[in-house]
């Protein structure tokens, strides 16, 4: 069984990453926790917000097949031990389909993999 510690994230595709910024700023009242980065390889522009805990990831799909044009995309947990999450996951016969990956830019460390039904999940360790 994993150690959870809470969701880290809900991850929301958006067709226009500054409008969506502008947005959720204005109607949320979610601030920019990090400056936005780019995941070129992956087709993907990226931004974390947040207010009160409430924290909310917004990807712009600039050609990623994996992601949709607009709407949700996954669900992420706060983990201490990313490696060890896995490996817990690994021997319970659950598929990561993107290994622990360390994002310098936002502090962090996450891994993907998948419900049965193919919903994405995400295991998210901070350096804080």
């Amino acid at each position: 069984m994993l150690n959870l510690r809470g969701v880290h994230h809900t991850g929301l595709t958006v067709s226009n990453l500054e409008a969506g910024i502008a947005w959720y700023r204005k109607h949320l009242g979610l601030q920019t926790l990090e400056a936005q980065w780019e995941a070129p390889a992956a087709g993907l522009k990226i931004v974390y917000l947040a207010r009160n805990g409430v924290r909310v990831e917004l990807f712009e799909n600039a050609g990623a097949a994996s992601l949709p044009a607009v709407g949700r995309d996954h669900l992420a947990f706060k983990v201490d031990d990313i490696e060890a999450e896995v490996a817990t996951l690994r021997a319970a016969g659950v598929e990561i389909t993107v290994p622990p990956t360390r994002v310098d830019a936002a502090s962090l460390t996450y891994a993907f993999f998948a419900d049965p039904d193919g919903n994405k999940l995400e295991l998210v360790q901070t350096d804080a």
